[in-house]
């Protein structure tokens, strides 16, 4: 009946300049954009994964850290954690709190322009 996520949405102040980052950044393709004012987008990485780019209220971002309640993050996975690694810094994002975990996993986080939490995530053996 359930077939996977097929997107998750941000509500961002400025989703032309977020869809934009993404695209030139990491690597994403825009799926759809509605062409209205202001526009909401559909961003995909890979062959399904998608961001919805929504625009936000004007209500105040609430700060938060990675364990509050609620949706945490989004993970890109790669091949190479160094090569990632390398590829970030060379684009300006330095990754925080990178550790190992169990099995050989590596992590480490970074903010998108908007403040949204990414982890960049590899794995030696997928779950």
């Amino acid at each position: 009946m359930y077939s996977g996520v097929e997107h998750f949405a941000i509500a961002a102040k400025d989703t032309a300049r977020l869809a934009h980052w993404y695209r030139d950044l990491l690597g994403f393709t825009v799926a759809y954009d509605n062409k209205r004012e202001p526009p909401t987008f559909f961003v995909r990485l890979g062959a399904g994964s998608m961001l919805e780019l929504v625009p936000a209220s004007e209500a105040a971002r609430q700060g938060r850290k990675t364990n509050d309640p609620g949706l945490s993050h989004f993970a890109l996975s790669v091949g190479n954690f160094e090569a990632a690694q390398a590829d970030l810094r060379a684009k300006g994002i330095e990754l925080r709190d990178i550790r190992e975990a169990s099995r050989g996993v590596k992590v480490g986080y970074f903010d998108d322009p908007e403040g949204n939490l990414v982890q960049v995530i590899y794995r030696p053996e997928p779950l």
